[in-house]
């Protein structure tokens, strides 16, 4: 006869425990024309992780931009700045003519008090070089942000 096989147990640490998606409102193009970080619409999703577990941020940006415009883009939990670009200008199109890209970003968080019970809401923000008029989420195509909870 076969003896059946003893597994040990999982390890703990380190498993997706819920994912949150904010993906944005607009139905239209939205402008921005500051060098002030300026909310994307509905670009926001709020998650309650566990105690000690870290959130793995990713969004992608959708713009249309002239010939040397730039933006850049900013990151929030609640009211405090987690990621930023560099500057303004950091992520600026070149050639000549009008230019649609989407660019994606991650950041991986360790939110200060995480308890299981309090939420926490992130926000993607973008500002403009020089307050050129740029545009997001143009003809439907929408930007989105996803929060993955990884536990400790």
């Amino acid at each position: 006869t076969g003896v059946a096989p003893t597994f040990q147990t999982a390890a703990g640490g380190g498993k997706v425990l819920q994912v949150q998606v904010g993906t944005s409102t607009a139905t239209s193009t939205q402008v921005i024309a500051t060098t002030t970080y300026t909310d994307i619409a509905g670009m926001t999703a709020t998650i309650t992780p566990a105690t000690g577990s870290k959130i793995l941020c990713i969004w992608n940006i959708d713009s249309n931009r002239g010939a040397g415009e730039a933006w850049g883009t900013k990151l929030l939990r609640d009211v405090t700045s987690v990621w930023e670009s560099v500057d303004t200008w950091s992520h600026m199109a070149q050639g000549t003519g009008s230019t649609r890209i989407r660019e994606s970003f991650t950041h991986y968080d360790t939110p200060t008090g995480a308890n299981g019970a309090t939420a926490f809401t992130y926000k993607i923000q973008c500002g403009t070089y020089s307050s050129a008029s740029e545009g997001f989420n143009e003809d439907g195509n929408k930007t989105q942000l996803v929060l993955i909870e990884i536990g400790a």
